[in-house]
């Protein structure tokens, strides 16, 4: 049977977000460091969160990553859930690729913009470009960076046709794309839904992906590579 959000667990979302980007506010403040924001995220935001939303994350091929590298994850949304999974379950600091209209999310969105995320505009192609390059310098100063590549989160529960925008950042800076499989995510929050269950969310961290082999004129074919590497595993 589903279960709606109560109101004791949305509070404690709510309070417990507001809290975190508040930290997040006074560290960076302290440190001058952006990467303050990745770091709550993953220590401090999404471990409670998932607590509240009774998530048992399994995580699996977390081996593959390299600490002393970084990377471009790749992976498929299905849920809100997806963020707070992905944040707890890469032991990196991560900076998002999200869509602006986060920005506009109460304290979540403001720490992301304190904490240096990027935001596409997707209906502005030519300012996407420029949200694109800011992330290029990202990865290019050592940052792992993270994206949704299908743009939104799945309404079906299938995984839609990844863009592009990621594997030119791979191809433009050498950096390898590391695919991502989320699942079950969205049997406990569907997208629109307010109806919760808990219950187990799957994450499997794919090997990393070396651009070296594709060019601008096979983009399509890595998109695709990629995607199908994490089908593998949905």
């Amino acid at each position: 049977m589903q279960k709606i959000f109560t109101p004791i667990q949305l509070i404690f979302v709510a309070v417990w977000t507001a809290f975190s980007a508040i930290t997040t506010f006074i560290l960076i403040i302290f440190t001058m460091r952006q990467d303050m924001a990745s770091l709550v995220g993953r220590k401090i935001w999404s471990p409670v969160i998932l607590f509240i939303c009774r998530v048992k994350l399994v995580v699996e091929g977390a081996k593959n990553i390299n600490l002393n590298k970084n990377y471009i994850f790749v992976s498929n949304h299905e849920s809100h859930l997806d963020i707070p999974a992905i944040f707890y379950s890469v032991p990196l600091n991560l900076f998002f690729i999200a869509k602006k209209e986060l920005k506009k999310v109460p304290f979540m969105g403001w720490a992301m913009q304190a904490g240096g995320m990027i935001f596409i505009d997707r209906k502005n192609k030519e300012q996407a470009k420029k949200d694109m390059l800011k992330a290029g310098e990202l990865i290019k100063n050592g940052k792992s960076i993270i994206s949704f590549p299908e743009g939104t989160r799945t309404l079906t529960g299938e995984v839609g046709l990844f863009r592009r925008g990621s594997f030119l950042l791979s191809i433009s800076t050498g950096i390898e794309i590391v695919p991502v499989t989320i699942s079950g995510a969205r049997e406990l929050l569907p997208s629109g839904s307010f109806f919760l269950k808990g219950g187990k969310v799957n994450i499997h961290i794919h090997p990393p992906v070396s651009p070296d082999k594709y060019s601008a004129t096979t983009i399509e074919n890595f998109a695709e590579d990629v995607r199908n590497i994490v089908l593998s595993k949905k």
